[in-house]
């Protein structure tokens, strides 16, 4: 049994809009709506929806609508995104768990498939791709300090994948410890475990809508993939 856990309790302040990102539309619908379809059609046993205390109506309304049957449990998100992650975790039964940031809108269901096969065979990872520009590190007066092997450079996704009591305890070790600058959930993982994750590969498609332009980006690819405008879902 596999579950997972969608992040959707951000505010999406660099997106510059007074709706949370996830709740704005892409083609019409939801923008939150299309990776919990994926996951719903995913070998995905069960959903926890993590969301902001004020969105609690926007999010029942997109299961309704989209006929999101997975999701068991709608919790509370945290101050920061670690506290909202634990949140979920603590509503996960399942022995693997995939954590899913709800602004990754265009992730495939094949692509969960895959993670799912991945985490089932007892590997904690990270779903990515290698990187296409060359990288600089940067020193803060904007002086280049050195230039990564870009071979060996991947830019991190999701979802990322472990055993449920992992990274649950990972988590919990990190805010009893008040331990911070973590970015991802593999940075965790790593750093309370000191195990490591491997890397599958997902799709450049995969993208996080952050800014309006990647919201342009994102309707482009969905009408690419033959999705078609909904002119009847309104806006939550």
């Amino acid at each position: 049994m596999v579950g997972a856990v969608i992040l959707a309790a951000g505010k999406g302040r660099r997106m510059g809009s007074r709706l949370p990102k996830q709740y704005l539309p892409l083609l019409g619908r939801p923008l939150l709506a299309y990776a919990l379809m994926a996951y719903e059609k995913s070998l995905v046993d069960r959903m926890v929806l993590v969301v902001d205390p004020d969105d609690r109506d926007r999010a029942d309304a997109i299961l309704r609508r989209y006929q999101i049957h997975k999701v068991s449990a709608i919790v509370t998100g945290g101050r920061e995104r670690y506290d909202s992650v634990y949140a979920g975790l603590l509503q996960v039964d399942e022995k693997q768990v995939l954590i899913h940031d709800g602004a990754r809108a265009l992730i495939r269901t094949e692509e969960i498939n895959a993670a799912v096969a991945a985490v089932s065979a007892g590997n904690a990872c990270v779903m990515g791709m290698p990187v296409k520009d060359t990288i600089k590190e940067v020193g803060e007066d904007q002086s280049v300090i050195c230039t990564p092997d870009r071979s060996r450079l991947w830019q991190v996704q999701t979802p990322q994948c472990f055993l449920t009591e992992e990274i649950r305890k990972a988590y919990k070790k990190y805010l009893q410890e008040e331990r911070s600058g973590a970015t991802d959930d593999a940075a965790v993982y790593e750093l309370m475990t000191g195990k490591r994750v491997c890397m599958i590969e997902g799709s450049y498609e995969n993208l996080k809508v952050t800014t309006p332009e990647d919201l342009l980006l994102a309707e482009m690819i969905l009408c690419r993939r033959g999705w078609k405008k909904d002119n009847e879902a309104g806006i939550c």
